[in-house]
């Protein structure tokens, strides 16, 4: 599979800072897909309206917001990372394409509790 330039700019970071992801996230992988399917979530929400949209929003944001202040803690453009991992998330789903996951379903949710206590 190739690489999006988000995920080449990733592999790319300096190794501490790549270290410093890896800690919370397991791998730059992981990382990356954790965002795509916060993006995901944010968009699945926007669309389907479900009850308590706007709670779900809410907290779907103050994720964002939380892995944005951490980036922004590595001396990284937290919205910018997020934004183009978005735009990615956006391009397959207006492709049509999907993604090979690496993380399950429990893996996501685990790492969605990590950030909200970052």
């Amino acid at each position: 599979m190739t690489m999006t330039k988000t995920q080449e700019y990733l592999a790319n970071l300096p190794q501490e800072k790549k270290s410093a992801i890896e800690a919370i996230f397991g791998s730059m992988d992981k990382f990356y897909q954790c965002l795509y399917l916060i993006a995901q979530n944010e968009h699945n929400v926007q669309i389907s309206k479900p009850e308590h949209m706007e709670q779900r929003l809410d907290m779907i944001y103050s994720i964002q917001e939380k892995v944005e202040k951490f980036l922004d803690n590595l001396n990284l453009s937290g919205y910018d990372i997020f934004a183009d991992i978005k735009s990615d998330y956006l391009e397959d789903y207006l492709a049509a394409r999907s993604i090979d996951l690496v993380l399950d379903n429990d893996e996501f949710v685990g790492l969605v509790k990590k950030i909200s206590v970052l």
